[in-house]
């Protein structure tokens, strides 16, 4: 006998019932999380037709000729569009795709065109690619498997009406897997550094300004120490203890609510502080996946859903008119047998997926690498899983935050004799949204690179296009970088380091 919702064991979520993992699940929650999640892709496909030309084209910082400097061996369907225009056309394809995968129309299909087109984004440049990209991408790589379109959607509305549609319930506890892996492996990754113990870990990251928000400067210097101390252990508790308070299975659902109630203030939090394009976004609408039958229930009472008409008294549903009698027993025993061998095949296959994704996990951390006595992930088994969108990390300022900061002057040196930084008049200059908000992600990346870098000459070749028009008639990249320190030591002066200069001719 099943005890009542809300109860001490509520089967909904025992992990260790057999129903809890091949059983089924009310499919609401994935119509929520598609409209969600493919309006994030449609506002992403909209953000890149903008930056087309300056990191997607041949005549930006990134041509197709220096992507194995940047990522080697990695597919893209971009790698041979190398004009603006194309690119350009590609993303339209993208909002196209993201578009009709919202309103859900051929969900399937969207679906595997947009976890295609996603991917081949990413992959095309990597120096902008942030820890939100690779969320993205296993989300919509997971979300083949799962009926997305299943309920509020187009393809829902040429169906018979259903109240409360169920779907098979592996593919989505392996997504919420997913989900919880990001918490587990960023906690095992940040416990191996020194500043997360210590608690100095949040100091160190509001210090890196070309990842902070104003409110981060703010804080360093209203807030004491012991205050941020407390932000960065309250924040590690809720990553570590998220996946906990998610799959227990007492108490339920209360401990998930409390689960997704303090990741969500975690990421508006994070939101607030740390300029991390699309992170917290993505992962509070990750969450709709974790959504149980009560919230929906009320989602579906604001949304004014309409229920299924009720049938007469002791009438027959339609499918059960059309199957009665012996005939229909016949004809169901194979059906069934059928659904079960699917159901099977397709839990050893994400079974086997997921063994992999977790196996990348321990292995793309070196720490843990030597720690396990085995060396690290074989380079085909990484470019097999960019392939196909389930390559991650989570090492989300982790172990330790980075050491350094610092940004990039473009100095522009024109026929009149001046000499200004072509991209801002400012002193140092700033992108927090649109567009251009991954600026931080290439500037930390590009700070690891040589002098002599090529992409330092493709960036000044680029630079000096866009200025030609103004008399630009030279052109140095000149990085401004300092060591981050912990409490207590003063900031260090910031050190010029002059990596290309040259004629615009």
């Amino acid at each position: 006998m099943n005890r009542p919702h809300g109860s001490l064991f509520n089967p909904e979520f025992n992990l260790f019932h057999p129903a809890y993992w091949f059983g089924d699940v009310d499919a609401r929650p994935l119509g929520l999380f598609r409209i969600a999640f493919a309006a994030l892709m449609l506002k992403e496909a909209i953000y890149h037709i903008f930056v087309a030309d300056i990191w997607y084209s041949d005549g930006g910082m990134l041509p197709s000729a220096l992507l194995p400097r940047v990522s080697p061996t990695t597919p893209t369907l971009m790698s041979g569009l190398s004009e603006t225009w194309m690119a350009i056309a590609f993303f339209a394809l993208w909002a196209v795709v993201a578009f009709l995968l919202l309103i859900g129309w051929q969900t399937r299909l969207m679906s595997i065109l947009n976890l295609v087109l996603l991917v081949s984004v990413i992959n095309r440049n990597q120096l902008v690619v942030t820890g939100a990209d690779s969320v993205m991408q296993v989300l919509a790589f997971w979300s083949l498997f799962v009926p997305l379109g299943c309920c509020y959607s187009v393809d829902a509305r040429r169906r018979v009406s259903n109240q409360r549609p169920t779907t098979y319930a592996f593919p989505v506890r392996m997504i919420q897997l997913q989900i919880a892996l990001v918490y587990i492996f960023t906690t095992i990754f940040k416990l191996q550094g020194q500043t997360w113990p210590s608690g100095d870990a949040l100091y160190m990251a509001m210090q890196v300004r070309m990842h902070t928000f104003p409110l981060a400067e703010w804080l360093l210097i209203n807030a004491s120490t012991s205050v941020l101390r407390t932000l960065t252990y309250i924040a590690l508790l809720i990553e570590g203890g998220f996946a906990l308070l998610v799959f227990a299975p007492i108490f339920q659902p209360y401990l998930r609510r409390v689960g997704l109630i303090a990741g969500v203030m975690l990421h508006i939090g994070i939101g607030l502080v740390m300029n991390i394009p699309n992170f917290p976004l993505v992962m509070i609408i990750s969450y709709l996946m974790l959504l149980d039958s009560g919230w929906v229930d009320w989602i579906d009472g604001r949304l004014q859903v309409s229920p299924k008409p009720a049938q007469a008294e002791n009438e027959p549903p339609a499918t059960e008119k059309q199957r009665g009698g012996c005939a229909g027993v016949l004809m169901a025993v194979p059906r069934g047998m059928v659904q079960g061998a699917y159901r099977g095949v397709l839990a050893c296959a994400l079974s086997a997926v997921m063994v992999v994704v977790i196996w990348g996990n321990l292995l793309n951390n070196d720490r843990l690498a030597i720690r396990l006595n085995t060396r690290a992930m074989p380079d085909y088994v990484e470019s097999s899983l960019r392939a196909i969108g389930l390559w991650q990390s989570w090492a989300l300022f982790a172990p330790d935050p980075l050491p350094y900061e610092g940004w990039f002057g473009l100095n522009g040196i024109f026929q009149n004799g001046e000499t200004y930084d072509v991209r801002s008049s400012l002193q140092r200059p700033h992108w927090y949204s649109g567009p251009l908000a991954r600026w931080g992600k290439l500037e930390e990346n590009l700070m690891l690179r040589e002098k002599d870098d090529p992409l330092f000459v493709a960036w000044a070749t680029y630079t000096c296009k866009q200025f030609r028009d103004r008399g630009i008639v030279g052109l140095q990249i000149v990085l401004y970088s300092r060591a981050t320190t912990p409490p207590g030591e003063p900031y260090l002066p910031y050190r010029t380091t002059v990596l290309q200069g040259g004629s615009c001719s």
